[in-house]
Protein backbone atom coordinates (compact mmCIF):
# COMPACT_ATOMS: atom_id res chain seq x y z
CA UNK A 1 0.00 0.00 0.00
CA UNK A 2 3.05 2.30 0.18
CA UNK A 3 2.15 3.98 -3.80
CA UNK A 4 -1.30 4.50 -2.21
CA UNK A 5 0.30 6.42 0.29
CA UNK A 6 2.25 8.08 -1.94
CA UNK A 7 -0.45 8.93 -4.03
CA UNK A 8 -2.45 10.51 -1.26
CA UNK A 9 0.61 12.65 -0.08
CA UNK A 10 1.95 13.80 -3.54
CA UNK A 11 -1.20 14.65 -4.88
CA UNK A 12 -3.08 16.03 -2.05
CA UNK A 13 -1.24 16.34 0.79
CA UNK A 14 1.71 18.30 -0.44
CA UNK A 15 0.06 20.70 -3.03
CA UNK A 16 -2.80 21.80 -0.71
CA UNK A 17 -0.65 21.31 2.67
CA UNK A 18 2.99 21.96 1.88
CA UNK A 19 3.57 25.36 2.11
CA UNK A 20 1.95 25.44 5.44
CA UNK A 21 5.12 24.98 8.56
CA UNK A 22 4.82 21.79 10.48
CA UNK A 23 4.88 23.74 13.57
CA UNK A 24 1.49 26.11 12.32
CA UNK A 25 -0.29 23.54 11.05
CA UNK A 26 -3.47 23.77 12.92
CA UNK A 27 -7.11 22.05 12.72
CA UNK A 28 -9.39 24.57 10.81
CA UNK A 29 -6.35 24.50 8.22
CA UNK A 30 -6.75 20.53 8.09
CA UNK A 31 -10.80 21.20 8.16
CA UNK A 32 -10.69 23.47 5.15
CA UNK A 33 -8.20 21.10 3.68
CA UNK A 34 -10.44 18.15 3.90
CA UNK A 35 -13.68 20.48 2.82
CA UNK A 36 -11.72 21.27 -0.55
CA UNK A 37 -11.18 17.44 -1.34
CA UNK A 38 -14.88 17.16 -0.68
CA UNK A 39 -15.36 20.41 -2.92
CA UNK A 40 -13.56 18.72 -5.60
CA UNK A 41 -15.91 15.59 -5.81
CA UNK A 42 -13.55 13.60 -3.72
CA UNK A 43 -15.67 10.67 -2.10
CA UNK A 44 -16.52 11.24 2.04
CA UNK A 45 -14.46 7.15 2.11
CA UNK A 46 -11.15 8.58 -0.18
CA UNK A 47 -11.11 11.51 2.17
CA UNK A 48 -11.45 9.84 4.76
CA UNK A 49 -8.83 7.57 3.36
CA UNK A 50 -6.40 10.83 2.96
CA UNK A 51 -7.10 12.41 6.11
CA UNK A 52 -5.92 8.97 7.93
CA UNK A 53 -2.67 9.01 5.87
CA UNK A 54 -2.28 12.67 7.08
CA UNK A 55 -3.13 11.72 10.90
CA UNK A 56 -0.58 8.68 10.88
CA UNK A 57 2.36 11.18 9.78
CA UNK A 58 0.84 13.85 12.03
CA UNK A 59 1.03 11.39 14.88
CA UNK A 60 4.32 10.27 13.85
CA UNK A 61 5.66 13.78 13.70
CA UNK A 62 4.70 14.39 17.42
CA UNK A 63 5.86 10.92 18.84
CA UNK A 64 9.54 12.55 17.87
CA UNK A 65 8.81 15.64 19.04
CA UNK A 66 8.41 17.82 16.05
CA UNK A 67 4.83 19.14 16.61
CA UNK A 68 3.23 19.18 20.04
CA UNK A 69 -0.61 17.87 18.89
CA UNK A 70 -1.85 16.19 16.09
CA UNK A 71 -4.01 18.79 14.00
CA UNK A 72 -5.57 16.35 12.69
CA UNK A 73 -7.19 13.83 15.70
CA UNK A 74 -9.93 16.13 16.24
CA UNK A 75 -11.32 17.28 12.64
CA UNK A 76 -14.79 16.50 11.56
CA UNK A 77 -14.81 13.66 9.16
CA UNK A 78 -17.84 12.95 6.46
CA UNK A 79 -20.20 10.53 7.28
CA UNK A 80 -19.80 7.04 4.89
CA UNK A 81 -23.14 6.65 4.38
CA UNK A 82 -23.67 2.48 5.40
CA UNK A 83 -27.26 1.99 4.84
CA UNK A 84 -26.96 1.65 0.59
CA UNK A 85 -24.70 -1.49 1.07
CA UNK A 86 -25.66 -3.91 -1.36
CA UNK A 87 -25.84 -7.87 -0.31
CA UNK A 88 -27.47 -11.16 -1.33
CA UNK A 89 -29.58 -12.78 0.83
CA UNK A 90 -29.24 -16.51 1.24
CA UNK A 91 -31.59 -17.73 -1.79
CA UNK A 92 -29.63 -15.57 -4.00
CA UNK A 93 -26.17 -17.01 -2.76
CA UNK A 94 -27.56 -20.24 -3.46
CA UNK A 95 -28.83 -19.11 -6.91
CA UNK A 96 -25.60 -17.98 -7.94
CA UNK A 97 -23.37 -20.36 -6.07
CA UNK A 98 -25.06 -23.15 -8.20
CA UNK A 99 -25.18 -21.45 -11.50
CA UNK A 100 -21.13 -20.78 -11.44
CA UNK A 101 -20.52 -25.21 -9.48
CA UNK A 102 -19.32 -25.79 -12.97
CA UNK A 103 -17.46 -22.56 -13.72
CA UNK A 104 -13.91 -22.52 -13.56
CA UNK A 105 -13.44 -19.67 -11.22
CA UNK A 106 -16.19 -21.66 -8.94
CA UNK A 107 -13.99 -21.66 -6.25
CA UNK A 108 -12.98 -18.31 -6.49
CA UNK A 109 -16.76 -17.31 -6.26
CA UNK A 110 -17.13 -20.17 -3.38
CA UNK A 111 -13.80 -18.79 -1.42
CA UNK A 112 -15.23 -14.99 -1.46
CA UNK A 113 -18.29 -15.45 -0.20
CA UNK A 114 -17.20 -18.20 2.41
CA UNK A 115 -14.44 -16.05 3.79
CA UNK A 116 -15.85 -12.45 3.45
CA UNK A 117 -12.30 -11.98 2.44
CA UNK A 118 -11.58 -8.59 0.18
CA UNK A 119 -11.23 -9.24 -3.73
CA UNK A 120 -7.40 -8.01 -4.07
CA UNK A 121 -6.61 -10.29 -0.51
CA UNK A 122 -8.44 -13.14 -2.24
CA UNK A 123 -6.05 -12.92 -5.33
CA UNK A 124 -2.96 -11.95 -3.54
CA UNK A 125 -3.23 -15.45 -1.81
CA UNK A 126 -0.63 -18.33 -2.38
CA UNK A 127 -0.70 -21.78 -1.77
CA UNK A 128 2.09 -21.21 0.59
CA UNK A 129 -0.42 -19.57 3.01
CA UNK A 130 -3.25 -22.36 2.75
CA UNK A 131 -3.62 -25.29 4.95
CA UNK A 132 -5.95 -27.35 3.96
CA UNK A 133 -5.77 -30.24 6.22
CA UNK A 134 -6.23 -28.03 8.79
CA UNK A 135 -8.30 -26.21 6.42
CA UNK A 136 -7.12 -22.60 7.20
CA UNK A 137 -5.73 -20.17 5.49
CA UNK A 138 -3.71 -16.32 6.13
CA UNK A 139 -4.49 -13.46 4.82
CA UNK A 140 -0.54 -11.90 4.47
CA UNK A 141 -1.05 -9.74 1.27
CA UNK A 142 -3.50 -8.09 -1.49
CA UNK A 143 -3.42 -7.65 -4.93
CA UNK A 144 -4.78 -3.79 -5.75
CA UNK A 145 -5.30 -1.31 -8.57
CA UNK A 146 -3.47 1.92 -8.06
CA UNK A 147 -3.32 4.14 -10.14
CA UNK A 148 -4.20 1.55 -13.19
CA UNK A 149 -1.32 -0.04 -12.15
CA UNK A 150 -1.83 -3.59 -10.10
CA UNK A 151 0.16 -3.88 -6.97
CA UNK A 152 0.84 -5.78 -4.11
CA UNK A 153 1.58 -5.40 -0.58
CA UNK A 154 0.23 -6.14 2.71
CA UNK A 155 -3.25 -5.68 3.87
CA UNK A 156 -4.39 -1.94 4.34
CA UNK A 157 -4.20 -3.01 8.44
CA UNK A 158 -2.73 -5.02 10.94
CA UNK A 159 -6.02 -6.51 11.83
CA UNK A 160 -5.91 -7.35 7.96
CA UNK A 161 -3.08 -9.88 8.14
CA UNK A 162 -5.05 -12.68 9.75
CA UNK A 163 -5.84 -16.46 9.81
CA UNK A 164 -9.46 -17.58 8.95
CA UNK A 165 -11.14 -21.23 8.93
CA UNK A 166 -12.89 -22.81 5.67
CA UNK A 167 -15.59 -24.77 6.16
CA UNK A 168 -15.04 -28.49 4.65
CA UNK A 169 -17.20 -27.68 1.47
CA UNK A 170 -15.02 -24.92 0.32
CA UNK A 171 -11.41 -27.09 1.31
CA UNK A 172 -13.00 -28.98 -1.14
CA UNK A 173 -13.26 -26.64 -3.73
CA UNK A 174 -10.26 -25.38 -3.18
CA UNK A 175 -8.50 -28.85 -3.43
CA UNK A 176 -10.21 -29.16 -7.00
CA UNK A 177 -8.80 -26.06 -8.08
CA UNK A 178 -5.03 -26.96 -7.10
CA UNK A 179 -5.73 -30.22 -9.05
CA UNK A 180 -7.27 -27.83 -11.96
CA UNK A 181 -4.52 -25.63 -11.46
CA UNK A 182 -1.58 -28.38 -11.46
CA UNK A 183 -3.40 -29.94 -14.85
CA UNK A 184 -2.97 -26.69 -16.43
CA UNK A 185 0.58 -26.01 -15.70
CA UNK A 186 1.36 -29.50 -17.15
CA UNK A 187 -0.45 -28.05 -19.89
CA UNK A 188 1.49 -24.92 -20.03
CA UNK A 189 5.17 -26.92 -19.50
CA UNK A 190 7.84 -23.65 -19.74
CA UNK A 191 5.12 -20.64 -20.72
CA UNK A 192 3.90 -21.22 -17.16
CA UNK A 193 3.66 -18.01 -15.15
CA UNK A 194 2.83 -18.77 -12.03
CA UNK A 195 6.15 -18.26 -10.23
CA UNK A 196 5.53 -17.21 -6.65
CA UNK A 197 2.61 -19.84 -6.62
CA UNK A 198 -0.74 -17.78 -6.40
CA UNK A 199 -3.50 -19.89 -5.87
CA UNK A 200 -6.35 -18.23 -8.49
CA UNK A 201 -4.57 -17.24 -11.75
CA UNK A 202 -5.37 -17.54 -15.37
CA UNK A 203 -4.95 -20.85 -17.20
CA UNK A 204 -1.69 -19.82 -18.19
CA UNK A 205 -0.91 -19.40 -14.57
CA UNK A 206 -0.78 -15.42 -15.16
CA UNK A 207 -2.20 -13.70 -12.18
CA UNK A 208 -6.32 -12.42 -12.26
CA UNK A 209 -6.42 -8.60 -13.25
CA UNK A 210 -8.72 -7.68 -10.31
CA UNK A 211 -11.37 -5.26 -12.73
CA UNK A 212 -11.39 -8.69 -15.22
CA UNK A 213 -12.85 -10.42 -11.80
CA UNK A 214 -15.14 -7.56 -10.87
CA UNK A 215 -16.77 -7.83 -14.88
CA UNK A 216 -16.80 -11.20 -15.09
CA UNK A 217 -19.11 -11.23 -11.35
CA UNK A 218 -21.32 -8.76 -12.98
CA UNK A 219 -21.88 -10.21 -16.08
CA UNK A 220 -22.83 -13.92 -14.36
CA UNK A 221 -25.09 -11.52 -12.34
CA UNK A 222 -26.94 -9.80 -14.70
CA UNK A 223 -27.21 -13.39 -16.63
CA UNK A 224 -28.95 -14.81 -13.68
CA UNK A 225 -30.91 -11.76 -13.34
CA UNK A 226 -28.94 -11.11 -9.65
CA UNK A 227 -28.86 -7.97 -8.68
CA UNK A 228 -25.75 -6.26 -9.50
CA UNK A 229 -23.89 -5.68 -6.16
CA UNK A 230 -20.32 -5.67 -6.89
CA UNK A 231 -17.47 -8.36 -6.07
CA UNK A 232 -17.31 -6.09 -2.66
CA UNK A 233 -21.13 -6.91 -2.33
CA UNK A 234 -20.19 -10.93 -1.64
CA UNK A 235 -18.11 -9.98 0.93
CA UNK A 236 -21.34 -7.33 2.73
CA UNK A 237 -23.26 -10.80 1.65
CA UNK A 238 -20.77 -13.21 3.92
CA UNK A 239 -20.96 -10.57 6.85
CA UNK A 240 -24.43 -10.13 6.63
CA UNK A 241 -24.69 -13.93 7.33
CA UNK A 242 -22.42 -14.32 9.74
CA UNK A 243 -23.79 -11.92 11.97
CA UNK A 244 -27.74 -12.87 11.20
CA UNK A 245 -26.41 -16.25 12.60
CA UNK A 246 -25.96 -15.20 15.66
CA UNK A 247 -22.27 -15.22 15.32
CA UNK A 248 -19.90 -12.89 17.77
CA UNK A 249 -19.31 -9.42 16.31
CA UNK A 250 -15.78 -9.83 17.51
CA UNK A 251 -15.54 -13.22 15.64
CA UNK A 252 -16.97 -11.16 12.59
CA UNK A 253 -14.66 -8.65 12.83
CA UNK A 254 -11.38 -10.87 13.08
CA UNK A 255 -12.71 -12.64 10.37
CA UNK A 256 -13.08 -9.45 8.12
CA UNK A 257 -9.88 -8.42 8.97
CA UNK A 258 -11.74 -5.02 10.44
CA UNK A 259 -9.34 -3.06 12.69
CA UNK A 260 -11.82 -2.88 15.17
CA UNK A 261 -15.24 -4.29 16.55
CA UNK A 262 -16.72 -0.97 16.13
CA UNK A 263 -16.20 -1.12 12.07
CA UNK A 264 -18.24 -4.33 11.98
CA UNK A 265 -20.75 -2.60 14.65
CA UNK A 266 -21.15 0.44 12.43
CA UNK A 267 -20.97 -1.23 8.90
CA UNK A 268 -23.95 -3.77 9.95
CA UNK A 269 -25.96 -1.79 12.61
CA UNK A 270 -28.81 -2.30 10.10
CA UNK A 271 -28.60 -6.16 10.62
CA UNK A 272 -28.30 -5.37 14.46
CA UNK A 273 -32.20 -4.66 15.37
CA UNK A 274 -33.52 -8.20 14.62
CA UNK A 275 -30.67 -9.31 16.88
CA UNK A 276 -31.64 -7.01 19.68
CA UNK A 277 -35.27 -8.56 19.06
CA UNK A 278 -34.24 -11.94 19.06
CA UNK A 279 -32.61 -11.04 22.65
CA UNK A 280 -35.43 -9.36 24.01
CA UNK A 281 -36.93 -12.75 23.13
CA UNK A 282 -34.77 -14.88 24.28
CA UNK A 283 -34.70 -13.10 27.70
CA UNK A 284 -38.69 -13.19 28.15
CA UNK A 285 -38.51 -17.14 27.46
CA UNK A 286 -35.95 -17.55 30.18
CA UNK A 287 -37.96 -15.83 32.42
CA UNK A 288 -40.91 -17.34 31.80
CA UNK A 289 -39.77 -20.30 32.00
CA UNK A 290 -37.77 -19.69 35.44
CA UNK A 291 -41.45 -18.25 36.58
CA UNK A 292 -43.07 -21.76 35.53
CA UNK A 293 -40.51 -23.49 37.13
CA UNK A 294 -41.18 -21.86 40.47
CA UNK A 295 -44.75 -22.15 40.05
CA UNK A 296 -44.26 -26.20 39.84
CA UNK A 297 -42.20 -26.42 42.68
CA UNK A 298 -44.63 -24.55 44.71
CA UNK A 299 -47.61 -26.84 43.63
CA UNK A 300 -45.12 -30.01 44.19
CA UNK A 301 -44.05 -28.87 47.75
CA UNK A 302 -48.00 -27.95 48.88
Amino acid sequence: MVEAYTIAVDKWIIPRLGAVRLQLLDPAMVSQFIGSLLADGRSPKYVRNIHGVLRKALADARRLGLVRSNAAADVELPQVHRGDLRAWDTDQISRFLHHVESDRLGPLWRFLIATGVRRGEALGLRWSDVDLDTATVMIRRQRVVVGGHVVEGAPKTKAGQRKISVDAATAAALRSWRSTQAAERLLMGAGWANAVGLVFTQPDGAPLYPQTITATFKRISQDIGLPTIGVHGLRHSSATMMISSGLSPKVVSQRLGHSTVAITLDTYSHVLPAHDQAAADFIGRSLDEGARTLRQDSVTNL
